[in-house]
């Protein structure tokens, strides 16, 4: 075994004395639409070009999983839906993928600034801007979803969720910045920032469109808010603790373990066992909120729960399927 590599063991299983055992739910259905989304998105990504046939490339699209992830994590959506939001989940790490590349940014002075331009143009199209043929495939493709998107959208959502993806689009911009100056946040400031560079909050707009859940109600629950910073730090950070190895091989500072490891741990294994264990609070905080009578007492509330409920449950189960963190 690579003595290099961080994540040795299943989190989720007893792994040595006194170390803490990540705690959650792994869902063991999967929604009977993904096989059909998996079909469809592969279609779609081609049909854009974000992808090509028999490419390198495309044999890691295969691999990855995007539809069973969008299966988990959005368990009640339609069929339908469900190719819709697989679309959505491919555009995403098709970008991120691109924003990732530390060392393509390194080798292509021209790369961020065509970065930038895409992300101007994506916010435009989030705000109901037409693609134009000089646009990029990425902004044709992230175009056509917003086009479907609408359909079962109301306004306040699709505001919303223009909003939260220009949130996620800048934050991505500044991570970037720091992928190309070498500079390892500090735990805080990582916390802070991961929470828009995540992309948590558009997908959680996604899923309440979907369930109807009454945009004003939330807007105005303090609740749902907690709620909604609990699933994403959730979200993110168990990303981080299963990514840490491939962000690790792509010497890529922008994850939870290696910002601890840098400013308190000082030691990636104390780091792991510490993310561990702010997952398990972070979920026991999520799952009493979630019980608490005041979201019980507000139906849009509590049905927007199920939203990062889902999201918590069903993410944790991606990485068992997927190969792109090849987790255990």
């Amino acid at each position: 075994m690579d003595k290099n590599v961080v994540l040795t063991f299943d989190p989720m299983l007893p792994h040595g004395d006194g170390r803490p055992i990540l705690r959650g739910n792994v869902p063991k259905s999967i929604h009977s639409g993904a096989a059909r989304a998996y079909e469809a998105s592969l279609a779609w990504a081609l049909k854009f070009g974000l992808i090509e046939a028999g490419t390198k490339l495309y044999k890691k699209f295969q691999r990855a999983g995007f539809n069973t992830l969008a299966a988990l994590v959005y368990p009640y959506a339609s069929s339908d839906q469900l190719v819709m939001i697989t679309n959505f989940v491919v555009f995403l790490f098709a970008y991120d993928d691109i924003s990732d590349d530390r060392k393509a940014l390194l080798e292509s002075s021209a790369l961020n600034s065509e970065l930038r331009s895409l992300e101007d143009r994506l916010v435009e199209i989030a705000r109901g801007s037409r693609p134009c043929d000089s646009d990029k495939p990425l902004a044709h493709a992230f175009a056509d979803f917003m086009n479907d998107f609408r359909m079962y959208a109301s306004k306040d959502w699709v505001v919303r969720f223009a909003d939260d993806m220009e949130d996620y689009l800048l934050a991505s911009r500044l991570e970037r910045n720091d992928h190309m100056s070498s500079n390892i946040m500090t735990p805080a400031d990582y916390i802070k920032r991961r929470r828009s560079f995540s992309a948590c909050r558009p997908a959680f707009d996604l899923g309440a469109a979907l369930l109807g859940v009454n945009f004003n109600a939330v807007e105005r629950s303090a609740a749902a808010r907690v709620l909604a910073t609990l699933g994403n730090d959730h979200v993110s950070w168990v990303n981080d603790l299963y990514g840490v190895d491939r962000d690790l091989k792509q010497n890529t500072a922008s994850n939870l373990l290696v910002c601890l490891a840098e400013h308190s741990t000082k030691d990636l294994s104390a780091a792991l066992d510490a993310t561990i264990k702010m997952l398990n609070c972070t979920y026991d905080a999520f799952f009493e909120l979630q019980a608490a009578d005041c979201v019980a007492a507000e139906p849009d509330v509590c049905l927007y729960s199920r939203v990062m409920h889902a999201w918590i449950e069903g993410s944790i189960a991606w990485y068992y399927h997927s190969e792109r963190y090849n987790a255990h």
